[in-house]
C-alpha cells in the first residue's frame, strides 16, 4: 500500500515474533468473537509471563524505541507497568478512567493522555500499557514495537491493534510485534493483504470463525516459528532472520503454574475432510431438516458431523456458494446461491 501524497509506503513491514505464549487452549470466544477478559485472567494469565516479556523486549527492542503493551485487563496492565518501571523500563498506563504514570493516578482526560503520548514520542517513556483503549483513535506514527500480552479473539480487534504500529515514519524501516498469546496463529500475519469484500458483510465473530475454517480446510497454511530466534514466517525450512534450518514447528507454552513446556505442531490443525458415496444424501437430509426448523447452514453442517462422525466437503449440492451464507438460516438463502 502506498500513500497518494507521499513517495514512500504508507505501511512498513512488521516482523512478528512468536515468543513463549500463554496456553489458550481452554478459551472460548464470546458471541462477539472476542475473549472475555475475566476468563483470560482466570484461565491463562500468570505473573510468570513478565519475565518472558522483559527478556524478549530487550532482545527485540534494544534501543527502547516507542512501544505499546496490550494486557488482559486494567489491573494487569497497571501491574505490568509497575514491573517494567522496576526493571528500569519507563512505562505508563492508560485506561478509560485513569492515567497511571510516575506512580500516580490521574483522571483520564484528552489532555493527560496527550501528555503521556508526547512523553512516549520524546523517549521519556518507553512503553504505554493498556487493555484495549489504545487500539484505535491514536496517532503515534513513531511507534516501533507492540507487545501482545493477551490473547485477542476477534480478527477485527487484532487488525486494529497491530494496525497501530504499521504506519510509516521517517525514523523506522520496519516494526516489531512481540506476541505472547499466539494471536498470529489465529489471525495471520499483520502484513497480509486481506480481501475484506467478504468480511465487510460479516460480524466480527463470523469473520474470526471464517479465518479459522480456512485454516482447518487447508486453504491457509499455519505460520512457522523459528525455535532459535522466535521469528514467524509463512513458509520455508530456513529462517530469514537467523538462518537456522528446522523441519518441525515447535511452540513454547507458559502453563497456568508458570512452567514452560515445549509442544510440537501448530495449535489449529487442518480438518480431515472425507467424501463418501452417501455423503450428499445425508447432507440433503440435514439441510431440509434444518430448513424446516429455522436453523443455519453451519448448524446443518454440525448436525451432519454429529450424526455421521466425519466432516464432508463443502461443495455438495444445496451448500452455499458464499462463505457468509453459511451463517444464514437455510430457508433465507435463495436456491440460485446454492450449489
Amino acid at each position: 500500500m502506498r500513500s497518494k501524497s507521499l513517495d514512500y509506503p504508507a505501511h512498513v513491514p512488521a516482523l512478528i515474533y512468536g515468543c513463549p505464549e500463554m496456553d489458550t487452549s481452554k478459551l472460548k470466544p464470546l458471541k462477539t468473537g472476542e475473549f472475555s477478559s475475566r476468563q483470560v485472567i482466570k484461565e491463562v494469565w500468570t505473573p510468570q509471563i513478565f519475565g518472558h516479556i522483559v527478556e524478549h523486549y530487550k532482545k527485540l527492542n534494544p534501543k527502547q524505541k516507542p512501544a505499546l503493551l496490550f494486557a488482559p485487563g486494567v489491573k494487569e496492565s497497571k501491574w505490568l507497568c509497575d514491573m517494567l518501571n522496576r526493571h528500569d523500563i519507563p512505562a505508563a498506563h492508560i485506561d478509560g478512567s485513569d492515567v497511571y504514570i510516575d506512580g500516580e493516578e490521574f483522571r483520564s482526560d484528552p489532555e493527560k493522555r496527550e501528555e503521556v503520548i508526547d512523553r512516549l514520542k520524546s523517549g521519556d517513556i518507553k512503553v504505554i500499557c493498556n487493555r484495549f483503549v489504545m487500539r484505535e483513535g491514536i496517532d503515534i506514527p513513531e511507534l516501533y514495537h507492540i507487545i501482545l500480552a493477551t490473547p485477542i479473539g476477534s480478527l477485527a480487534s487484532y487488525v486494529q491493534v497491530v494496525g497501530r504500529v504499521l504506519r510509516n515514519h521517517p525514523s523506522i524501516s520496519k516494526v516489531v510485534i512481540q506476541d505472547h498469546a499466539g494471536n498470529f496463529w489465529r489471525h495471520g500475519s499483520p502484513n497480509a493483504d486481506r480481501d475484506w469484500s467478504e468480511f465487510f458483510h460479516m460480524t466480527s465473530s463470523q469473520a474470526s470463525e471464517s479465518r479459522k475454517k480456512e485454516i482447518q480446510k487447508g486453504e491457509v497454511e499455519n505460520p512457522i516459528v523459528c525455535p532459535k530466534c522466535m521469528m514467524v514466517r509463512q513458509s520455508g525450512f530456513k529462517c530469514p532472520s537467523c538462518g537456522y534450518t528446522h523441519t518441525s514447528n515447535r511452540r513454547m507454552i507458559i502453563q497456568r503454574n508458570g512452567q514452560l513446556i515445549s509442544l510440537d505442531g501448530p495449535p489449529i490443525q487442518k480438518t480431515k475432510v472425507e467424501r463418501r458415496p452417501d455423503s450428499e444424501r445425508h447432507w440433503l437430509r440435514c439441510y431440509y431438516r434444518c430448513r424446516s426448523s429455522g436453523r443455519t447452514f453451519n448448524q446443518a453442517y454440525a448436525l451432519f458431523v454429529n450424526e455421521q462422525g466425519y466432516h464432508p466437503p463443502r461443495n455438495l449440492r444445496m451448500m452455499p456458494l458464499s462463505d457468509i451464507d453459511w451463517y444464514e438460516r437455510c430457508e433465507r438463502v435463495d436456491s440460485n446461491d446454492l450449489r
